[in-house]
């Protein structure tokens, strides 16, 4: 399994953390992040050897992207493009290549439960690179499309947020929503030893991921991380 993480979202991540990822989701500059912020994250992941992908969101930086905007979708269509080609300019003044998009907070959510919507943006994304993947939640709207319209999916589990039995994510604002460094390691070794996640409700919820996610926000996120790389 690889492991991904949000990143360029606040003026500086620490730079241990990049030793343990693969996968880096970039703000675009939406809901968080700048140019600059942007360009040397670029630079540090390409010195930690880490594959680069753009993390779009909402136009909302007050609320970090968390908020659902109701964005009309030709609206939203330009704004997702808007993004993936802003970071992909600074990707391609060092010679390499975006690997992937991972679409961030609310949005995610949207596109993973709204398949018209999930597939007129993806016919955007195949249209700007076809060899894009896209991270997307397990049987959801954005990964059928996705694959529908031939690209490529690495579906994604959360290390580091707390689960509902439907397969969503717990909102932020409840009583352990985000998991501590032991209970996310734990999450990990049950999904690499049983292929499950214990959700709130006590149910459990069959997985199997082809990647795993953690946030630069996420306290301890760098021995999280660590603990993750150990496991893998």
């Amino acid at each position: 399994m690889l492991v991904n993480c949000d990143l360029g979202e606040k003026t500086r991540e620490d730079p241990e953390l990049f030793r343990f990822i693969d996968l880096a989701n970039i703000a675009c500059g939406f809901h968080a992040g700048d140019a600059l912020t942007m360009d040397k994250t670029v630079v540090a992941c390409l010195e930690a050897g880490v594959r680069i992908g753009a993390h779009p969101g909402y136009l909302d930086p007050d609320g970090f992207g968390r908020k659902d905007l109701g964005v009309p979708p030709e609206t939203l269509r330009a704004q997702i493009l808007y993004q993936i080609g802003a970071l992909e300019a600074l990707v391609r003044s060092r010679s390499v290549r975006l690997h992937h998009v991972k679409f961030h907070g609310a949005l995610y959510h949207r596109l993973a439960g709204d398949y018209e919507l999930a597939r007129l943006i993806l016919k955007a994304v195949r249209a700007f690179d076809p060899a894009l993947r896209i991270l997307a939640p397990p049987d959801s709207s954005m990964s059928r499309s996705a694959r529908e319209l031939g690209l490529e999916v690495l579906e994604e589990a959360f290390a580091d947020r707390a689960y509902h039995r439907d397969g969503t994510l717990v909102a932020r604002d409840r009583e352990g929503a985000v998991l501590d460094g032991q209970a996310a390691i734990a999450r990990v070794e049950k999904i690499m030893a049983q292929g499950c996640i214990d959700t709130v409700e006590g149910e459990v919820l069959k997985v199997a991921p082809g990647t795993l996610c953690l946030h630069s926000d996420t306290p301890g996120v760098v021995a999280i991380a660590r603990g993750i790389r150990r496991l893998l």
